[in-house]
């Protein structure tokens, strides 16, 4: 009687309910593993070195080295070394 009103079985609902619930704890649980990695970042030692080219087409290397820094905060104090003027081209590279 009621096969012809709901066409799907209470079981097959059921199951896909289960499913539904594995897949949400999974995610949950990935989620909670993933969170302390976003939050917490390595901080470690990078160098920096930078080629300065004159107006004179003289080239040198000036090495910097960025101390307990994420690679993110270096790499911008890295750019913060490049230089473009008159006198003087510098190219900073981590």
């Amino acid at each position: 009687m009621f096969n012809n009103i709901f066409p799907v079985s209470v079981i097959t609902v059921t199951k896909a309910l289960n499913i539904m619930t594995t897949r949400k704890k999974l995610m949950i649980i990935a989620a909670a593993l993933m969170l302390p990695m976003s939050i917490i970042s390595c901080k470690k030692d990078h160098t920096c070195t930078c080629t300065s080219t004159d107006a004179l087409g003289n080239e040198s290397t000036q090495v910097y080295n960025l101390d307990n820094q994420t690679l993110r905060d270096a790499d911008d104090a890295c750019e913060n070394f490049e230089e473009d003027n008159a006198f003087v081209t510098r190219n900073c590279n981590l």
